[in-house]
C-alpha cells in the first residue's frame, strides 16, 4: 500500500458538503407510483348519498379520530370504544403502542362493527391513522426501527429519504393504515427542545423543505396520506407541548420567513394534512390563544392567506398544552370554531358531539359548514380508494406476518446508516488501518513488549429500551475486520469498575468506545453521566480512544473535553444497521458521507471530519 503524501496532516479538516446554498439539491429523479391515488370527484355522487343519510351527530363524529388499543384494556374501555365505532360512527382511529397481531386483529373487529350491510351508513368504512414520524414500528415493534428524521438530516441527498418514504408507505398500506401524521417538518434549531429535537430534519429550512416533501412523496406513491406538522412551528420551543404551553415570541416576519417556510413548501406541493401545534403564537394571535383553538392562526394565516384547501387536523386534544384548565368539550368545540376539520384524540368524544350538536342546533354553527368539513373528510377517504367496489377494510392477520421484515426494507436501512453516520473528529487515527505511516502500526523494537493492538470497549450493552438496541451488534462487526479483544461494562458500573478497566486496557495501542446506553432528549442529559464522562477524557490523555457514540449530535454540546478522543462518530441511534456503518468506516470499507443536521459543539451543520483514504 502506498501511503498519498501530505493527507495525514488535513485529517481534521473540514468538509462542508452541505449548506444552506444548497441543501434543496434533490437526489430524487423519478416517481414510481405504486398505488394511484383516486380522484375525489370521481366519487361525487357517492359522496352526497352517504351525506343526505347522516344525522348531524354522525357528521360531527365523522370528524373524531379516536384512539385504539388492543391490549390491557380495561372492559370498560374496550366497552366505550365500541359504542363509538358502532353507535357514534366516528370517521376513525390512531394506533396506540400494541403488538401488530392484536391491534391488527382489533381493527378487524372494529371494521365488522361499521361494514355490516345492515348497518345505516355501512359505506362508511373506518379511517386507521398512525404517528409513525421513522415508521409503523413506533406503534409496532415487529416492524424495523427506520431512522429518526435528524439522521435523515445528515444524509447529502434526498434519495434515499424518498425511499424511506415508499418503504413507510407500503408498510402502512399492507396494514391498511392508510394516514402517517409525518413528515415533522419543525425546524429544530433549539438544543434545548424537549419534544422535537431528533423528530427533526435539522436547522436548515431549506434542507427540512426539501427533505419533507421527498419523505411525503414516497409516502404518497406507497398510496397513503401524509401531515405536515406542528404548525406554525415547534422548533425553536424550550416547552414540550405534552406537559405545557410553548410560547414563540417571535415577530411574524421572523415567523414568516423562517418557522412557516417549510409549510409553505408542502402546502404547494401537495401535502393532504397540516397539523396545529399547542402553541401560543403571540404575533399571530395578540390574545396568545394556542394555535390548536386560534381563529386568526387556523382561518385567518392557514386557510385564508396562505390559502391552504386540505384538512387542517389538531393536534392531539389530551395535551397539556389545550387542555390544562380547559374542558374536554370546550377544547373540542374551540377548534372547531377556530377552523379545524379533524379533531384529533378528544379526551371525551360523547360529550364533545353533545356539545357540538347543541350548538349547531342553536343557531350558532353553520349546517352548511358542517357539510363541507364532512365533505372534505369524505373527499379524504375516496382518495384512498375506501369507496371503491373492490376495497376491503379488513387485513389478513396470518399474511401480513411475511412482511413484517422485508428484506429489501432492512437492507434500506442500512444504506441509509452507512450514508449518514457522520465522523466528527479523526485524528489521523481512522481508519484502523496498517500502511507504514498510520499511526498505530509503528513497531516496538522488542516485540515481545509491543502492545498489543486493538481492544474494544462496549458501555452501556444489555441496557434494554425501546429504541436503545441491546444486540451488540458491534462486537461482533469489528471483530470481521480485525483479531480485537472485547470488554463490556455497564452503564451503572461505579467509577472503581470503569479504572480497573482501565488497567486492563492499558496494553493496547488504541481503544475503540462504544457509547452505546444514550437519551435524545436535553432533558434526561442525552444519557450522560458526567462523572463518567470526566473519567473517559481523563482516559483518553493517555491513550488513544476513538468514540463510537451512538446518539444524538447535540450531546457533543455536554462534552468539555471531547477534543481529548483521537476520534469521534455520531452514530443517531443505537440501531444494529447504525453499529454495522460504523465499524465499516472504522475499517475503511466505506468512505464516511454523513454531514452534521444541527450545530453541535464547535462543529456547524453541514460539517464532516476528513477521514484519510489509503490509495494502493
Amino acid at each position: 500500500m502506498k501511503f498519498y503524501k501530505g493527507l495525514l496532516s488535513l485529517a481534521v479538516c473540514v468538509m462542508v458538503v452541505m449548506g444552506a446554498g444548497n441543501a434543496s439539491a434533490s437526489g430524487l429523479r423519478e416517481r414510481e407510483k405504486e398505488f394511484e391515488l383516486r380522484n375525489p370527484q370521481d366519487y361525487e355522487k357517492h359522496i352526497e348519498q352517504l351525506m343526505s343519510s347522516m344525522t348531524v351527530r354522525e357528521k360531527f363524529a365523522q370528524l373524531m379520530i379516536v384512539e385504539v388499543s388492543a391490549e390491557d384494556v380495561k372492559p370498560s374501555e374496550v366497552k366505550k370504544l365500541n359504542h363509538l365505532v358502532s353507535k357514534e360512527r366516528v370517521g376513525g382511529l390512531i394506533l396506540d403502542d400494541d403488538p401488530a397481531g392484536p391491534s391488527l386483529a382489533r381493527l378487524n373487529e372494529l371494521q365488522k362493527k361499521v361494514a355490516l350491510p345492515n348497518r345505516r351508513n355501512s359505506g362508511l368504512p373506518l379511517l386507521i391513522t398512525t404517528d409513525g414520524e421513522w415508521g409503523l414500528s413506533m406503534r409496532y415493534p415487529e416492524y424495523p426501527f427506520y431512522p429518526r428524521q435528524m439522521q435523515l438530516g445528515a444524509l447529502i441527498s434526498d434519495e434515499l429519504v424518498y425511499e424511506m418514504g415508499k418503504a413507510v408507505g407500503r408498510e402502512c398500506r399492507e396494514a391498511n393504515v392508510l394516514v402517517n401524521y409525518a413528515p415533522d417538518i419543525d425546524i429544530n434549531i433549539n438544543a434545548e427542545n424537549p419534544v422535537i429535537n431528533t423528530r427533526s430534519f435539522g436547522q436548515d429550512k431549506e434542507k427540512v423543505s426539501q427533505w419533507g416533501i421527498a419523505y411525503m412523496r414516497g409516502m404518497q406513491d406507497a398510496g397513503i396520506l401524509t401531515c405536515a406538522k406542528h404548525f406554525p412551528g415547534h422548533g425553536d420551543t424550550n416547552v414540550d407541548s405534552h406537559r405545557g404551553l410553548p410560547v414563540l415570541e417571535f415577530d411574524s416576519r421572523r415567523l414568516d420567513e423562517f418557522e412557516l417556510y417549510p409549510f409553505k413548501r408542502l402546502c404547494a406541493e401537495g401535502v393532504d394534512m397540516v397539523m396545529i401545534g399547542h402553541l401560543s403564537v403571540p404575533s399571530l394571535d395578540a390574545s396568545g390563544t394556542p394555535a390548536s383553538i386560534s381563529y386568526p392562526i387556523i382561518t385567518g394565516l392557514l386557510k385564508e392567506k396562505m390559502g391552504y384547501k386540505g384538512i387542517i387536523i389538531t393536534d392531539a386534544l389530551g395535551m397539556d398544552g389545550i387542555a390544562e384548565d380547559r374542558e374536554p368539550d370546550e377544547v373540542c368545540l374551540a377548534s372547531y370554531n377556530a377552523g379545524a376539520d379533524i379533531l384529533l384524540m378528544p379526551d371525551d368524544p360523547v360529550k364533545a358531539l353533545d356539545l357540538l350538536v347543541k350548538e349547531l342546533n342553536s343557531g350558532r354553527l353553520s349546517s352548511d359548514d358542517l357539510d363541507a368539513r364532512v365533505r372534505k373528510v369524505l373527499e379524504l377517504k375516496a382518495k384512498l380508494g375506501m369507496f371503491d367496489k373492490d376495497y376491503t377494510p379488513f387485513v389478513d392477520l396470518d399474511a401480513i406476518k411475511e412482511h413484517y421484515q422485508r428484506p429489501e426494507h432492512l437492507a434500506l436501512i442500512q444504506k441509509i446508516a452507512d450514508r449518514s453516520v457522520t465522523v466528527v473528529s479523526n485524528n489521523g487515527m481512522l481508519p484502523f488501518k496498517e500502511p507504514a505511516h498510520h499511526p498505530l502500526a509503528v513497531q516496538d523494537k522488542n516485540p515481545k513488549k509491543a502492545p498489543k493492538k486493538l481492544a474494544y470497549l462496549g458501555f452501556g450493552i444489555g441496557t434494554v429500551s425501546k429504541e436503545n438496541f441491546s444486540d451488540n451488534v458491534f462486537g461482533s462487526e469489528l471483530m470481521k475486520y480485525t483479531d480485537i479483544d472485547t470488554f463490556y461494562i455497564s452503564k451503572d458500573a461505579s467509577l472503581e469498575e470503569l479504572d480497573s478497566l482501565r488497567q486492563r486496557l492499558l496494553d493496547y495501542k488504541a481503544v475503540i468506545l462504544g457509547v452505546h446506553y444514550t437519551e435524545n432528549l436535553p432533558q434526561k442529559n442525552y444519557g450522560i453521566d458526567p462523572d463518567k464522562l470526566a473519567f473517559f477524557s481523563a482516559w483518553a490523555l493517555e491513550q488513544n480512544i476513538a468514540v463510537a457514540y451512538f446518539g444524538n449530535p447535540y450531546a457533543i454540546n455536554r462534552m468539555p473535553e471531547f477534543n481529548n478522543f483521537k476520534a469521534f462518530i455520531v452514530a443517531y441511534s443505537n440501531a444494529p444497521s447504525n453499529q454495522v456503518a460504523v465499524a465499516k468506516i472504522m475499517f475503511g470499507a466505506i468512505a464516511p458521507q454523513g454531514i452534521l443536521p444541527v450545530d453541535a459543539g464547535r462543529f456547524k451543520a453541514g460539517y464532516k471530519a476528513l477521514v484519510n483514504p489509503w490509495f494502493e
